[in-house]
């Protein structure tokens, strides 16, 4: 995503451009045909999701997020915190003391803020100890790995539900990476 940010941006704006220009060719004011308003569904990801989600809301489009965790825990994975301790205050609602940490945590929060959330919190309490086991113990591969698994699953059914709600798919996947259940290759 960082190398081309600037090339995702200027195709997903082209993308969003197409869409609202059909959308409004179909709609005839005099006939039966007319359409709600434009939703853009995501899972508040960071890179692209994020970056879709602010285009849609500056162009006036409804978001909706299915959250594979509740908001806090959900916050606090995409916060990108390795620091246990921070993400201890994130799961507890407090702020980050590292500013780009409290960055992430705030951008993630504001965006939920402002979209209508399906939170598929029934398994944040276990989610919450495993992603706190590994922060705890960085070089304890299976701690690792068996938070990957989980959390991968959790991703995999929003993911699911965010299918399910769409007309539309648009997905920005380097067109090669399919193993992580959950992840873009998957999902598509």
């Amino acid at each position: 995503f960082a190398e081309n940010e600037a090339r995702i941006s200027a195709v997903l704006s082209g993308l969003l451009d197409h869409l609202e220009a059909a959308v409004a060719q179909a709609c005839d004011p005099a006939g039966p045909l007319q359409f709600g308003p434009i939703r853009l569904h995501t899972l508040l990801a960071d890179g692209t999701d994020r970056m879709a989600s602010q285009m849609a809301l500056a162009r006036g489009y409804e978001l909706v997020a299915p959250l594979p965790f509740g908001r806090r825990l959900n916050r606090t994975i995409n916060s990108l915190t390795t620091d246990p301790a921070e993400a201890r205050r994130l799961l507890a609602g407090e702020d980050a003391l590292d500013p780009q940490i409290q960055a992430h945590a705030a951008a993630i929060r504001n965006l939920s803020d402002k979209a209508r959330v399906l939170q598929l919190a029934d398994a944040d309490e276990r989610l919450a100890a495993l992603f706190l086991d590994k922060l705890d113990a960085p070089d304890d591969q299976a701690k690792a790995q068996l938070f990957a698994a989980e959390c991968s699953r959790r991703v995999a059914l929003a993911g699911r539900i965010l299918i399910e709600q769409s007309d539309l798919l648009i997905a920005v996947w380097d067109g090669k990476s399919t193993a992580s259940v959950g992840g873009t290759g998957h999902t598509i």
